[in-house]
């Protein structure tokens, strides 16, 4: 009788081992099964991750980075009625300008005067030239900027 019981408790011990061996393999092929799922979400979520980031330091950007628009605006309001501009180059945080007028001297000043507009300075010599029946000044300047609203004011 003992040795039967032994051999029953044996053989239960042997299929409990077994079942586990079969769930254990079950599981296993379940995980390689999600494996390759599990792998796409996390590079899809990495991605995303990378997304954010960009759009966080676009964000970043767009909040320190001149309108433009505006700024061409206020340049316009202010500029002297004598005045035309022949390029106007903005980067970053700064703006180039050329152009011609009867006094480039008043250009500079007004330029002083547009909102979001410092440090204006020459980037070449003013030039003194004849143009029909008048004398002209062609210039060209640089300025800092900082964001401007379009359609003027800070």
């Amino acid at each position: 009788m003992w040795a039967a019981a032994a051999a029953l408790l044996i053989a239960a011990g042997l299929l409990e081992l077994w079942g586990l061996g079969r769930e254990l393999e079950a599981v296993r092929a379940e995980r390689t099964a999600l494996a390759d799922r599990v792998a796409e979400v996390m590079a899809q979520r990495d991605a995303l991750r990378g997304l954010q980031g960009a759009i966080t330091a676009l964000d970043s950007l767009e909040m320190t980075i001149p309108v433009w628009s505006g700024l061409v605006t206020e340049v316009a309001r202010h500029l002297p009625d004598d005045a035309h501009l022949a390029a106007l180059r903005g980067e970053r945080d700064s703006v180039a300008i050329e152009g011609v007028a009867l006094e480039a001297a008043r250009v500079f000043a007004a330029l002083r005067d547009v909102p979001g507009v410092s440090r204006v300075v020459a980037r070449a010599p003013i030039r003194r030239e004849q143009e029909g029946p008048r004398a002209v000044e062609r210039f060209s300047l640089a300025a800092r900027v900082r964001q401007v609203e379009e359609g003027g004011g800070e």
